[in-house]
């Protein structure tokens, strides 16, 4: 799939479990390149595999907010490119709640260098 345009995030996943977004161009929205985030439930057990996520208004990647946690994500062999500002995060995955419990992130090719 191509996500493109949006005002918001590109690919958003809110309060669903086990969602893969595989092999996805996601480029040029307003928000987010890609949310795994939830207000509720959160978005547990997300894979994000082989996406290319480029020149997005906030950052690339998401995985969790402050309301949800959103843990066990799989987050591998992505490109994350000139996202949002440069001094701040391109990939971040929430702390606090803790959607860092079980994350497993690899191979991810982020540009600048800059993730959370």
């Amino acid at each position: 799939c191509e996500a493109f345009d949006n005002p918001g995030d590109g690919i958003r996943v809110q309060d669903s479990s086990g969602v893969r977004l595989f092999n996805n161009l996601v480029h040029s929205n307003g928000g987010r390149g890609i949310a795994i985030v939830g207000q509720g439930s959160g978005s547990p057990d997300a894979e994000v595999i082989h996406n290319t996520v480029a020149r997005n208004g906030e950052r690339g990647l998401t995985v969790g907010t402050t309301a949800a946690a959103s843990p066990r994500a799989y987050v591998r062999n992505n490109i994350l490119f000139e996202n949002g500002v440069p001094s701040l995060p391109h990939l971040r995955v929430i702390t606090n709640p803790r959607s860092d419990l079980g994350y497993d992130g690899d191979s991810n090719l982020v540009h600048p260098p800059n993730y959370d």
